[in-house]
């Protein structure tokens, strides 16, 4: 007999709200101009993607912010550090992790091939979590 390994759960409480802000979000008139293009279709995709999988991992993001290099920005938050993952409108994803102190901030861009699981399990490391 084989039993199946994965729990399932009830989503989290954000999740529903996150994703609801994600199909709403917008650049707000406010925004400059010439810096950014608005997030599309395939960077809300790959955010929302984004969204359930730190639910499964129990990882909600303090910020969903369009991203300065165009896309959706899912950012996070600890003492003393800041990350975010940027789902970019070319589909690529970038990590920012930033931290206090000399030489304690890096961006990097995830492989296409990468899983994504994993990122988001280093920057829970990196924020201490």
């Amino acid at each position: 007999m084989h039993h199946e390994s994965r729990t399932l759960t009830a989503d989290p409480v954000w999740l529903p709200e996150a994703r609801r802000s994600l199909l709403g979000l917008g650049l707000s008139p406010e925004w400059p101009e010439e810096s950014t293009e608005a997030p599309g279709s395939r960077a809300r995709r790959l955010a929302d993607y984004g969204l359930r999988l730190l639910a499964e991992i129990g990882m909600p993001p303090h910020r969903l912010v369009p991203s300065l290099e165009g896309g959706v920005c899912i950012a996070f938050g600890a003492p003393g550090r800041y990350a975010d993952v940027q789902f970019l409108n070319s589909g690529e994803v970038l990590v920012t992790c930033a931290g206090t102190g000399a030489g304690a901030s890096s961006t990097w861009r995830v492989p296409g091939d990468s899983d994504l699981r994993s990122t988001f399990d280093t920057v829970r490391s990196f924020l201490g979590g």
